[in-house]
């Protein structure tokens, strides 16, 4: 009885549960919460909380920005991280640009030598 019990609670969770599974092949649709930028030389800081739209998709090896975000080539994925196993984050990189990926919020930073610093976080949802 314990046995028939178990297996139709199983059943009903199964059937009422609706996971969302994100990853390779989705596009993500991205609007900013804020957006920072960093001045070491005039020791500036602005911040811009305008809801900028952009986009990226989530390919095997990389993430691909749309041409209006504020960096256009790929970020490739680093499948090294804590996050490997998780189906809806993942942290990017290439060079001095980082992305790190946690369903629904995206953050990204860019550090180049002896030019403002910028920072992105943004919420995004899955097209």
């Amino acid at each position: 009885m314990k046995n028939l019990i178990l297996r139709i609670c199983l059943l009903f969770t199964f059937l009422l549960s609706t996971p969302a599974f994100s990853g390779i092949g989705d596009v993500y649709y991205c609007v900013t919460d804020m957006f920072v930028l960093y001045d070491e030389e005039k020791n500036s800081i602005k911040y811009d909380t305008k809801g900028y739209k952009f986009k990226f998709k989530w390919e095997e090896k990389m993430i691909k920005f749309s041409g209006d975000f504020i960096y256009s080539g790929p970020l490739y994925l680093d499948k090294n991280n804590d996050l490997s196993f998780m189906d809806s984050s993942f942290q990017a990189s290439f060079r001095q640009n980082f992305a790190f990926f946690e369903e629904p919020k995206l953050r990204y930073s860019d550090f180049f030598y002896q030019q403002p610093k910028r920072s992105v976080y943004a919420t995004c949802e899955k097209f």
